[in-house]
């Protein structure tokens, strides 16, 4: 609904790369171009971005600053204010996916304030969704932006499905409110330790050093660079054939070779089993 509000076809946006957001074929089928985002460990950088727009002029700049999907990455509130900066400098919006901003790990350091938190010109269009934190089915999400941005999209919405069922909208707003909310989060929070902390010893364990693994400080995944020479989609046949499946590195934008990995669907108590296959995946045959 934001692309069909604010952009036209033929238009850019500039995305993190990797980034959720090229495995979907929204953008193409509305003939939008993606323009990638040079990241780091931290997350974009900032003066990556500054030269993207200068050169490519995209009609906006997407990204996923906390618990990124797929690096897990989170980025600094000094580059949050960069980013910010470079937006206003060169007049574009600014949409900010924060879709997995209430699934910090319990006892990690708390995430920087959002980046409409910091927005002082109505830049940041703030999009964020109680589907990863409540219930996958329940596809509630929400849009925070200035009023005539809104009004756009909820004339979009109408013209694609009259809106939502009203009980949906009234059990998410009961939920919001309700004073087990909060429980609710840190609940959730613990659970990903829990989880989190398991994976992370059982690759220790079964996976070799030489490695990259991103320990997630929030969001549902781990961000894992392997070895060899094979390609993405040799290695997920394999891992099919062995009973796993993951998501191949290729699909968010990234070279062969890295791949993420879900660390809460599965029972901890399976993990063990099927890691050794994973590692002769993940480093090609010796």
């Amino acid at each position: 609904m934001i692309t069909r509000a604010l952009i036209r076809p033929g238009d850019a946006i500039a995305i993190e790369q990797p980034s959720y957001y090229y495995s979907w074929t929204l953008f193409q089928s509305a003939g939008l171009r993606l323009l990638p985002i040079l990241m780091d460990k931290q997350g974009i950088v900032p003066e990556a971005l500054d030269i993207l727009i200068r050169e490519k002029r995209p009609a906006m700049v997407l990204i996923n600053p906390t618990h990124h999907n797929p690096t897990t990455t989170t980025l600094p509130e000094n580059r949050r204010i960069e980013v910010l900066d470079i937006c206003r400098r060169w007049n574009i919006p600014l949409v900010e996916d924060d879709a997995l901003g209430y699934l910090s790990v319990f006892g990690t350091p708390r995430p920087p304030r959002p980046l409409k938190v910091l927005d002082t010109e109505y830049r940041v269009i703030y999009v964020s969704t109680l589907s990863k934190i409540a219930a996958p089915g329940l596809r509630i999400g929400w849009v925070i932006a200035p009023k005539p941005i809104l009004d756009r999209l909820a004339d979009i919405k109408g013209q694609i499905d009259l809106g939502m069922t009203g009980v949906s909208q009234i059990l998410a707003a009961k939920f919001l409110s309700s004073p087990f909310w909060p429980q609710h989060v840190v609940k959730v929070q613990q659970a990903l330790r829990a989880r989190r902390d398991h994976l992370t010893q059982a690759l220790k364990e079964y996976l070799p050093k030489n490695l990259t693994v991103n320990t997630p400080n929030g969001g549902l995944y781990f961000w894992i660079h392997g070895q060899g020479s094979e390609s993405d989609l040799q290695r997920l046949d394999e891992a099919i054939r062995h009973g796993m499946i993951y998501v191949p590195g290729r699909f968010y934008g990234s070279p062969d070779g890295f791949l993420r990995l879900n660390y809460v669907w599965e029972e901890q108590n399976k993990i063990e089993s099927v890691l050794p296959q994973l590692r002769s995946i993940l480093t090609g045959p010796s």
